[in-house]
């Protein structure tokens, strides 16, 4: 069993969230969970998402890293296994 999380802070997301919407619906049928955290104050927000282990393959990671870095956010992944 595992699970592989993606962590997507979006700086900006009066400018940000329209790309990085689409970059999720794109590649929706790759999440299995979804947890967004706005901070309205700063105009920011976080997003969690927990991949299906079927989809989460290391090239899908990678591609999915760097289309969510071309559109302005910051990604980050973690794995855990047991």
């Amino acid at each position: 069993m595992s699970h592989d999380l993606v962590a997507i802070h979006v700086p900006n997301r009066s400018e940000q969230a329209l790309a990085v919407q689409e970059v999720l619906t794109k590649n929706g049928a790759a999440i299995k969970t979804r947890l967004g955290l706005h901070d309205a104050e700063h105009n920011s927000g976080v997003i969690v998402l927990e991949l299906l282990p079927e989809r989460a393959t290391a090239e899908f990671i990678t591609d999915f890293q760097k289309e969510l870095t071309a559109v302005g956010a910051e990604v980050q992944h973690v794995f855990f296994t047991h």
